[in-house]
Order: structure tokens, then sequence, then C-alpha cells
């Protein structure tokens, strides 16, 4: 949540100088389910495209982890967590997902992969957070 309300604020800051309007815009539009996080991805890739192209050089594989990182939530959010009584006992060591499209997908969450994925969106908090472009955003 906290990865994607920097999208936000960096968005809204793109799109409006005056603060009253900024802050319109973030409670109105950009922090409600009317735009998804992919939407607000694909916004951002485009700013950074347009008016700061050193940030996509300097972290080539931002987008494409914040896109990985998207999908991910995607699946623990709308998908049947197995809570069966060997998944529970073993919750430690590894989770189910099932996914169901025409037919049963089961993803398995263990320690290392909720690690990489803490790790990926870390990495991504950290580049947002620390980006010093902003001078370049024409506001």
């Amino acid at each position: 949540v906290i990865l994607e309300r920097i999208i936000d604020t960096m968005i809204a800051s793109y799109f409006c100088v005056d603060e009253i309007k900024r802050n319109e815009l973030l409670k109105l539009i950009l922090c409600t389910e009317r735009i998804t996080f992919e939407n607000k991805r694909q916004v951002l890739k485009w700013i950074f495209e347009t008016y700061d192209k050193l940030i996509i050089e300097t972290h080539p594989t931002l987008f494409k982890d914040l896109q990985n990182i998207g999908e991910y939530r995607n699946v623990i959010a709308h998908n049947h967590l197995d809570t069966s009584q060997f998944i529970t006992d073993n919750i430690a060591r590894k989770t189910k997902v099932n996914k169901y499209k025409n037919k049963k997908i089961e993803f398995e969450i263990t320690d290392e992969v909720m690690k990489e994925k803490t790790e990926l969106i870390t990495k991504c908090h950290h580049i947002l957070q620390n980006w010093e472009g902003q001078i370049y955003l024409p506001i």
C-alpha cells in the first residue's frame, strides 16, 4: 500500500501544481478503486519516459518489477487460500493459493517466495522514495 501511495503522489504531483487540486485528485481518483495499480504503473512509466529517462536507464527493471509486484498481489488478493489442515499445520513453510480459470491452478507461497517479493517491494520503494528527478517534472 505504501508503494502504491508513493506512485499516487508522484502522478498527482505531475498533473497538479496546486496542492488543493492535487489532494482532490488523490482523494477522488488515484487513492480509490477507480484506477488500478497496473494503470498507475503505466502512467508513471510514461512520465519517466517523457521527463526522466535516466531513472529507467539507472533502474531498467523498475517497471517490470512493479508489474511483478502487482501481479503477485492480485494472485494473493483475488484467489482462494487453501486452509486445509495440512496447509495450516505447515503454514510457516508453504501456503497454497488456488486460482480458478476453467481449471484449478495452484501457486505455492513459500518463505523464500515471500522474502523475494518483500525484497522486490523494498527495492522499488527505495528507488521511488529517493527519486531525485522530480525537478524534471513540468510543475
